[in-house]
């Protein structure tokens, strides 16, 4: 789709913050969030339709899920260290919402990481690390940058959300991702 079909306040809000580096998209998520779950097919099919070397990176916010979401939250982070996000993050959206069994401590979220192979020490020596400290750091900072409010959200390039309610289907939320990522840097980082 061509530049004249896409809009900015539109169809994509110019957020004010610096273009990234490298050919990305972001999500914004909570694990709690019914739409998030219902969302999870479509950003596996965006992640097919990415361009070569396009990373599509997954932020769970800390804004939903009570007081447990800061804990959900470091999971995600550990998950990601311990090369078992994907495993992790459909163990976590199934107990939250086909199984309705939110966790509801720490040790919940250690029985779902023993579920997927991970062992207890292996999890414990991560869990409350300085690298997972920092990941979280990035992911509350990344959040607050963008102004994220409402999830799941999604900003490509560090520069640009997308109106997901001005998506009316798949190849239409693709369309517009990639078309997003095709913009010139140069004209990115233009104000």
């Amino acid at each position: 789709m061509a530049s004249d079909t896409f809009k900015q306040d539109e169809h994509y809000q110019l957020l004010d913050t610096p273009v990234s580096q490298s050919a990305q998209v972001v999500e914004y998520f909570s694990y709690y969030c019914p739409f998030c779950y219902n969302f999870e097919p479509i950003v596996a099919e965006l992640k097919k339709a990415l361009p070569q070397g396009t990373t599509l990176q997954k932020v769970p916010v800390a804004f939903l899920g009570g007081n447990m979401a800061a804990t959900v939250q470091r999971a995600h982070a550990t998950a990601g260290i311990l090369a078992v996000e994907d495993a992790f993050a459909a163990a976590l959206f199934n107990q939250i919402h086909q199984l309705r069994k939110p966790p509801q401590n720490r040790t919940e979220i250690k029985s779902l990481f023993a579920g997927i192979g991970v062992e207890p020490q292996q999890l414990d020596a991560h869990f409350d690390s300085m690298p997972v400290n920092s990941i979280i750091a990035d992911y509350d900072a990344a959040v607050s940058a963008a102004d994220i409010r409402s999830v799941p959200s999604f900003v490509v390039n560090n520069k640009y959300l997308v109106k997901i309610s001005a998506v009316s289907s798949q190849e239409q939320f693709n369309a517009l991702v990639n078309y997003l990522l095709s913009l010139p840097i140069e004209a990115k980082s233009a104000d």
